[in-house]
């Protein structure tokens, strides 16, 4: 299968980017680091570029329909005009993006390569950046199996997810400015990004302690906060208080949704991760944080019984776990080789349950264009 062939080819050449890194004084400077990174990258962003237009649903929805008045218009402004009153799209980052590959190319699948360079590069970036907390090759592979997917049917929120990713990061490390300007820029891209300034508050309470002893106040309230969510969006949607453009986000759906299979799929690693949190009385602000936001995603299940479109926004949560995962694998001292192996299965299959049994994000089976071209 082109999937499972092109993720291990990435997660090698990711590998081989790891090892220069550690091994190398110059570290993520390494040119032989830096080359392997971007090949990285770039092999699963063909994968996005030479895709059928049936991969993923938001291209038939408003992915070719925005890229062809982009290639149609000779001015922004009319582009910009065209994109709000014929689509109703406001996301101008998004908006911009288009015009300016347009110009390069008539053809939709050179967009979509750039997307996905673009979406896929930024996380490997953000990886990198926390590359302290976990292996990198092995976050990576999380990601190829258990967020990839999505980033062939979200188009516009994928690049968002990936900038809240990076906004993160930097967050972490206490660069504030940067990280509402982040914001900012995935906002452009999607409204939902405004969650972000959820994640970067609380980013911000837990390092407000000097110390690195868990605050279990916090994480409580923001478990209890993030609990919330679902109820709040269905009141605020009941109530009128949101706008048109949002409703797509809390439509009822007509046929009822089990959570179990939601649930049983992420609840060996949230365990896990409430086992590390309460075992160890020190626990760096940034652990706590990857930690309680993976714990915030399973509170936000319940969002799938409002609408499919709406457990999206849980994604900004969900992202975190290519690198929670592999650090609470790195905390299992024991069984080093079969901790990997049990592992990579557990990927496996969570991929095979979600995208192929499920056809989750309608990205199965593949489909290679037969329209390519660069111009």
């Amino acid at each position: 299968m082109i999937y499972f062939f092109t993720f291990g080819i990435s997660t090698l050449t990711s590998l081989l980017s790891e090892i220069l890194i550690r091994e190398s004084p110059l570290g993520r400077r390494d040119v032989r680091a830096c080359f392997f990174a971007a090949l990285t990258v770039f092999e699963v962003g063909i994968l996005s570029g030479i895709r059928d237009y049936s991969i993923g649903t938001d291209i038939q929805v408003y992915g070719n329909q925005v890229f062809s008045y982009a290639v149609q218009s000779h001015s922004i402004t009319k582009f910009l005009n065209l994109c709000v009153n014929d689509i109703g799209m406001t996301e101008k980052g998004y908006v911009l993006l288009n015009y300016i590959v347009a110009i390069f190319s008539s053809n939709p699948h050179f967009l979509y390569f750039i997307l996905g360079l673009l979406t896929n590069g930024l996380i490997y970036y953000g990886l990198l950046r926390l590359h302290n907390v976990c292996s990198i090759s092995i976050a990576w592979l999380t990601y190829l199996l258990v967020f990839y997917a999505s980033t062939l049917n979200l188009l516009r929120q994928s690049l968002a997810i990936a900038i809240i990713f990076v906004m993160c990061t930097y967050a972490f490390s206490r660069r504030y400015v940067t990280s509402i300007c982040l914001i900012v820029v995935a906002y452009s891209f999607h409204h939902s990004a405004i969650v972000g300034i959820y994640l970067l508050f609380f980013i911000w309470l837990f390092q407000r302690e000097k110390t690195e002893y868990r605050n279990l106040p916090l994480m409580l309230l923001f478990s209890f906060l993030t609990a919330l969510m679902p109820v709040a969006i269905s009141w605020l949607n009941s109530a009128g208080y949101m706008e048109d453009k949002y409703s797509q986000y809390v439509i009822n759906i007509s046929s009822p949704i089990s959570l179990l299979n939601s649930i049983l799929i992420r609840i060996p690693f949230v365990i896990m991760a409430l086992f590390l949190i309460v075992k160890h009385s020190r626990i760096p602000a940034l652990k706590q944080s990857i930690y309680i936001f993976i714990i915030g995603e399973m509170l936000l299940l319940p969002l799938q019984l409002v609408s499919a479109t709406a457990f999206r926004i849980s994604l900004y949560f969900g992202i975190f776990k290519i690198v929670a995962y592999p650090s609470i694998l790195k905390e299992i001292r024991t069984i080093n080789i079969g901790k990997h192996i049990v592992y990579v299965a557990y990927l496996l299959f969570y991929f095979v349950w979600q995208i192929i049994i499920q056809g989750s994000n309608e990205v199965f089976p593949f489909i290679i264009a037969n329209d390519l071209s660069i111009i």
